[in-house]
């Protein structure tokens, strides 16, 4: 994904930050649920991070929703003709092959 994204001359410094990402949000993922068990006790931390991803799969269905219109448009799409011209064999056999 970031290979696609980034610039060939920036993609060393790209993929460092990229793959760093992870840890730095581990840590303070960490540090986090640290501070929450102390504060709020460890039953409704631990409550609270089953719901975090049952909110991330609410957040998606809109996502995936639109996603799927999307494909639908690309599915009913039409390719247009030149006006003035009339379809040809030729101009048929090239849109077979894309």
């Amino acid at each position: 994904m970031a290979t696609d994204r980034l610039a060939p001359e920036s993609l060393g410094r790209g993929l460092s930050l990229y793959n760093t990402g992870g840890s730095i949000g581990a840590t303070i993922g960490f540090i986090c649920t640290g501070y929450a068990a102390q504060a709020l006790g460890t039953t409704f931390t631990l409550i609270g991070g089953a719901l975090l991803p049952l909110m991330a799969i609410i957040l998606l269905i809109p996502v995936k929703r639109v996603s799927r219109m999307a494909k639908q448009s690309m599915d009913t799409a039409h390719i247009v003709q030149p006006v003035g011209k009339a379809p040809t064999a030729a101009m048929n056999k090239k849109v077979r092959r894309r």
